[in-house]
């Protein structure tokens, strides 16, 4: 859900790999912009795939690891702006 600040907002989606050391701490999955009127509530649809968790391992292989991830979305990436759930992937 996105919330007026002005009239061009920004949604992100981010994700963080919670028991990786090798990938950065957020990473960027997909992000809309909208336009919003002040008072104004619109629900934003982004895609999270599998190919989105992905990443090149030491072997050189792109995989997606098991594990917790932390994903977070909102109009910024400053945590404070950002709402967070976790999402568990199992092989």
């Amino acid at each position: 859900m996105a919330r007026y600040k002005d009239r061009k907002n920004d949604v992100h989606l981010r994700g963080k790999d919670l028991l990786s050391v090798t990938r950065p701490v957020k990473e960027s999955e997909d992000f809309k912009k909208i336009e919003l009127q002040p008072g104004e509530l619109q629900t934003v649809a982004l895609d999270l795939t599998p190919e989105s968790l992905a990443f090149y391992a030491v072997n050189m292989k792109y995989v997606v690891a098991s594990g917790e991830f932390a994903i977070m979305v909102g109009t910024s990436c400053r945590n404070e702006d950002l709402q967070k759930m976790i999402l568990t992937v199992t092989k």
